[in-house]
């Protein structure tokens, strides 16, 4: 018997009552911490058990919202439940810290309002009083801006696209829930830079410390709001497209990966991501939902806008997969590949290639990679945009794991320094590269990359995917460099810049030829 049970039977209080009372108090508890137990209780009718994608959503707001992780990303088809859920977990996220502040910004303000209504009136529910009864809506009761009795300060904010947040900020969670209306604007030049500078001016900027980050919606292009993150960001990704299976054993398993990436330190809750994609139809052509969405519909939809000619928008809206191979410099399907166990086999020299960054935008580099005749294989990659005390140690690691031939260094802001202390360090374990490379580029970078990148396509081969984790800087790596456009708008180019460094040498090097310093 607990403490508690015996100072109730102590009292004198009927024992069933008291039995009632404990139990009501267990399940309250149970509620209060686990979103999936709330919302199965709230709504049993859309919330079940069958419906995976939305407890995988619930447990990953836990994750979010205990601080486990700080940063999530994840896409749906639309009407596949992602707002609703959302908006309910927006209103438990508000019971658990009703000191702190949210935003939840959308492509409009009417849409943002209206999911700020649909959480206020989730506020209001004898359900959620239950589990939070101290949490009362406050005086301040306008869509974009309200507030709680128990807080001076706003506790929910919200914008479109194109509106302004003056003086508002949040330190709960930040959500953009579907930042872009419709694939024109998704396709339109113009609506993207609009977005971007709302992104930079807005959104992110009202971000204040302790504030988690959450982005959700349906996919368009490679450059919505999930591919930048995939693009430029370090992440843990639950793809059904790629293997992950939708069940309780899968979902487990994904968290499991993101709790073992936590505790090896090779992944960041604070600034790495996780993202998530729901396709409409599994790799067995199956619905991910057959109650929401059954598999006969989704199919006739696809056999519709494939006749159409509009498979791009199967592929994007419903299946997570967009497209965008138009104007890409890199194409993936244009890239030469091999597998890690051709690895042994690769008689040649060692090339190595690190382009220093200090902690900022800008990526911290560096490639190892195989010369064998004019051709170069690509075995490992360090790329990060953390500080150099991160990643200073792990690019000695590198180096004495290849011990390359040639070591290439840019020596442009600081990477010379950089450069002698990894020497320094290097010659502490009694290694030095045969030939020191000291590469100080005068080029314009976009030029540079630009005219290599044949070279790269027909001279370079990388691992195939299945020999790399998802969650690697190798895989962080092919993805931005499979993102990368032709025309330019590109928020990064440090990767590119560095295998067209690498290709530039094993080009010219042998030659003499190269505009570099040898040591």
């Amino acid at each position: 018997m607990t403490q508690e049970q015996n100072r109730i039977y102590d009292k004198g209080i009927d024992q069933e009552l008291a039995k009632r009372f404990l139990l009501e108090k267990a399940q309250k508890s149970k509620y209060s911490t686990s979103t999936w137990e709330y919302l199965k209780k709230d709504d049993p009718h859309f919330f079940k058990e069958e419906r995976k994608h939305l407890k995988l959503i619930a447990i990953l707001f836990d994750m979010i919202d205990y601080r486990e992780i700080w940063n999530l990303c994840f896409s749906l088809p639309r009407r596949f439940g992602k707002s609703y859920t959302v908006s309910k977990a927006m209103a438990i996220a508000i019971g658990r810290r009703p000191q702190g502040s949210i935003m939840r910004n959308a492509y409009g303000a009417s849409k943002a309002e209206d999911y700020s209504r649909d959480t206020q009136e989730f506020i209001k529910t004898d359900f959620f009083k239950k589990i939070f009864p101290e949490i009362r809506l406050g005086k301040l009761t306008a869509a974009h801006k309200w507030n709680l009795l128990t807080s001076l300060e706003h506790a929910y904010t919200c914008a479109g696209v194109d509106g302004s947040l003056t003086g508002s900020g949040c330190n709960n969670v930040l959500v953009g829930d579907d930042l872009i209306r419709n694939m024109s604007e998704a396709m339109s030049a113009a609506s993207m830079e609009r977005l971007d500078k709302f992104k930079s001016a807005v959104h992110e900027s009202s971000m204040e410390d302790g504030c988690a980050h959450l982005e959700i919606g349906t996919r368009w292009t490679r450059n919505d709001p999930q591919g930048e993150i995939e693009q430029n960001e370090k992440y843990i990704k639950f793809d059904m497209l790629k293997g992950d299976v939708l069940t309780d054993d899968g979902i487990d398993k994904f968290v499991k990966r993101i709790r073992d990436a936590i505790a090896l330190g090779n992944f960041d809750p604070e600034s790495d991501w996780v993202t998530v994609n729901i396709p409409a139809l599994d790799l067995e052509g199956k619905s991910t939902c057959e109650g929401i969405r059954s598999t006969k519909w989704l199919k006739n939809r696809k056999n519709t806008l494939y006749r159409r000619g509009h498979d791009y928008i199967w592929d994007s809206m419903y299946q997570g997969a967009p497209f965008e191979a138009k104007g890409l410099l890199y194409p993936e399907e244009d890239l030469n590949y091999f597998s890690l166990f051709d690895t042994e086999y690769l008689y040649g020299k060692t090339i190595s290639y690190v382009d220093y960054a200090g902690k900022g935008k800008d990526y911290h580099v560096a490639l190892a990679s195989k010369q064998v005749g004019g051709r170069g294989f690509l075995t490992d990659v360090l790329m990060t945009k953390k500080a150099s005390k991160y990643h200073f140690p792990k690019t000695v690691k590198m180096l004495l794991k290849h011990r390359p031939d040639v070591a290439i260094f840019e020596t442009n802001h600081g990477g010379d320094e950089y450069m002698h202390r990894v020497l320094d360090e290097l010659a502490k374990h009694g290694y030095r590269p045969y030939l020191v490379v000291e590469k100080y580029n005068i080029q314009n970078k976009e030029v540079r990359i630009n005219l290599y990148s044949g070279l790269v396509i027909d001279d370079f081969y990388f691992l195939a995917e299945i020999d790399y984790p998802r969650d690697s800087d190798y895989a962080l790596f092919i993805n931005h460099l499979t993102n990368f456009r032709k025309e330019g708008g590109n928020l990064n180019d440090d990767p590119e810049d560095a295998i067209s460094g690498l290709s530039e040498y094993m080009q010219k090097g042998s030659s003499g030829r190269v505009d570099v310093d040898i040591l």
